[in-house]
């Protein structure tokens, strides 16, 4: 089984928002690890209010 991080794209897309360099760290400590398939975010249409990040 492999395993996404959802995050959300912006405030305005839901709570638990995360700064571009949270998530940049996060990844870092994960992405080795064989289970780990990438990260999806929703909405992505809001990214166009934060920086298109």
């Amino acid at each position: 089984m492999k395993i996404l991080l959802g995050i959300p794209a912006s405030k305005l897309a839901g709570r638990g928002y995360q700064s571009a360099q949270n998530v940049t760290k996060i990844v870092r400590k994960i992405k080795r690890t064989a289970d780990f398939a990438g990260i999806m975010m929703w909405d992505a249409g809001d990214a166009k209010w934060n920086n298109n990040y």
